[in-house]
Formats: C-alpha cells, structure tokens, sequence
C-alpha cells in the first residue's frame, strides 16, 4: 500500500498533466455584443446603399409622376387680355388639388398644348401657351397664378367655333399636355409629363342679362325712330373673361320676328368672369310704332312706362368696332342672347 496522500480531483482540475496552472482566458476588443452590432450597422448602410438609389432613381420619379396623374386642376380664372387675330394674353388662375403628399416645385419644359374636346368629334389643339412655375405642398394643394403673354391660337376659325361654344354652353372641356420636371426631398426629376382633361364652366348664353335702366331721348313715334341710352348688366357664370370692343346689336322681340331696334356698347367692352357682373352702356333707338304688332306696342309702352318687364332677343351685328378680331367676331356674331328689358320689381 503506498503511503502518499492522494492527489484531491479539485487540484487535479487546476493543473494540467504536466503540473502547470493554465493560462489565464483574455478577452479582446470584438466581443460577441460588439460584432452583433457591427453585422447590424454593415446591413444598414448596404441597405441604404441599395434602397437609396432605388428611392431617388425609380421611387421618387414614380410618385412624382403619379401626384400629376391624380392632381386635380380647377379653372377659377382665364380671362382672355388683348385678344389680336393670332395671339392673347391670359390672366390665369387653376387651383391644383390631389397632387401627392410631397411638398414640391413643378417647371413646365415646354409649352402647354391646350385641345378641344368637341363633344362627339374628337380633339383639335387651339393653343399652345408658356406657364409659370407652381409648387404644391404636404397636403398636394397649390395654385398656378400666371399672366401669361402670347397665348398663340393655331386655327382661327377654329378657335371662332370654340368662343361661340364657349358662350352658348353651360360647360366645355379642354385637355393640357405638356412637360415637367419636379424638385422634392432635395433632387430634380426630369422627364414627367402632363396630360390632364379638365371642364370648365361655360357661359350658357349669359342668362342673367338684364336692361333695368334706360332714358328714352323723346317721345315713341309711330312714324320716326327714337333715341334711346340704357344701362345693361350680365353675369357670366364662366371664369372665362373676353375683351369684346365696341358691339352692334339688333334688338327684336321674344320671337325673333320684330326688329324693335338696335344699340351700340360705349366704350371697350370687357365681360368679366367667375360670376363677377359686367356694366355695359349702351344708346340705341327704337325704330317706328307703326312697324310693330299692337300687343308689342302695348307691352313696350308697359315697359317704357316702369309697369312691366319683357324679355327681348339681342344679337350681335358686328362685335370689336372698326378693327374687328377674327374669332372675337366670329364666336359672338349672329349669337342670339336673351335680355330683359324693364324696372318693374322681380316677382
């Protein structure tokens, strides 16, 4: 039996087989807490290196595109200055709506091609025109306000129809294609495009037109005209504005049948937009009584006398003076519009 203690199993674990003590384990700078976030942070900026470039090269274009395509454009004023045969000035206003979430600035590239849609015919280009740059903010709303020189009209005739349209009709339509670029979240983006087709309200023949003042410079003859002045108001529902010159007009009774006469507007005519009320001067005369049916004397001499009111058809002879405008002329001549005539109270 050997008489030596027996090595303990808790020294044994502390000595190696050889007797010496291990080393004591040294931790180093990478600990496993560290190198985890290391691993997080490398992702993150990959990521950004990939999702950037992907963000401003295809997202961004994409939504800038798609705030134009959902945009709302609302006309609230586009009143025609200056008109000349082949160009215009426009006093322009269009509320922008529904144009994304990202506040941002929008150049027009090239002109602005405004065509007709004709009801039932298709599309023709009237115009083209240069617009201003406009911004829209967080919630997609801006407004483009321009005074926009040199409208250019590419078909007189043409634009003719379309006035003539415009003031016969409660409504039209007009389609704008253009060019963009945008700059939102700090970067330009080329390349977008316009092509909106908006309805504005017409004139719908100027139904609120009245002739509430009027002075007869004599006494109605049954055998020689009367000279008379007048004072007449409209109120144009349409945010389309014109400058019409001097205007001729034939005045006849409800049916169109008796000529009572004619008037001349005093002055520059300019029939104001957005509902706003346009005053016109006029003198005129009413021709001989002894032309007339007995129930029109009888009604003109009620309405001359304050006793009642009656509604007339007015036309336009010649519309702008001695320089009359193509289109001016053309889309108003021979346009028959309803008038009433008279002081008696609104019943």
């Amino acid at each position: 039996m050997d008489n030596k203690t027996a090595t303990s199993p808790m020294n044994a674990s502390n000595e190696t087989l050889d007797g010496h003590h291990p080393a004591t384990k040294r931790h180093g700078f990478w600990t496993k807490k560290k190198i985890i976030c290391a691993a997080i942070l490398a992702f993150i900026v990959v990521a950004l290196v990939i999702i950037l470039p992907v963000l401003f090269l295809v997202i961004g274009p994409k939504l800038a595109q798609s705030g134009i395509n959902d945009s709302v454009l609302t006309v609230t004023d586009a009143s025609i200055l200056n008109p000349q045969n082949a160009t215009f000035n426009m006093a322009l206003a269009i509320a922008v709506t529904n144009a994304g979430k990202v506040k941002a600035t929008l150049t027009h590239t090239s002109p602005v091609a405004v065509w007709w849609v004709i009801p039932g015919k298709g599309e023709q280009q009237l115009l083209t025109m240069t617009l201003p740059p406009f911004s829209v903010d967080h919630s997609g709303s801006g407004t483009i306000n321009a005074n926009v020189q040199n409208v250019t009209i590419l078909d007189q005739a043409l634009f003719a129809q379309f006035n003539q349209y415009l003031i016969a009709s409660p409504s039209f339509q007009w389609r704008l294609v253009g060019e963009l670029s945008a700059h939102a979240i700090g970067r330009d983006y080329d390349g977008l495009t316009m092509d909106k087709t908006i309805t504005v309200t017409g004139m719908n023949q100027l139904p609120n037109t009245n002739i509430p003042e009027f002075q007869l410079l004599g006494f109605p003859s049954q055998t020689a005209a009367t000279p008379i002045l007048m004072n007449a108001t409209l109120v144009n529902p349409s945010p389309v504005g014109l400058s019409l010159g001097v205007i001729v007009f034939s005045v006849t009774d409800i049916t169109g049948t008796t000529v009572i006469g004619n008037a001349t507007t005093t002055g520059d005519t300019i029939v104001l937009g957005g509902g706003q009320t346009t005053k016109m001067i006029l003198s005129g005369f009413i021709n001989p009584l002894a032309g007339f049916p007995a129930a029109l004397t009888t009604n003109l001499t009620m309405v001359l006398g304050g006793a009642m009111n009656l509604t007339l058809i007015v036309t336009p002879l010649s519309v702008g003076g001695a320089t009359p405008v193509s289109w001016v002329q053309g889309g108003l001549q021979g346009l028959p519009l309803k008038a009433v005539m008279g002081k008696a109270p609104s019943k």
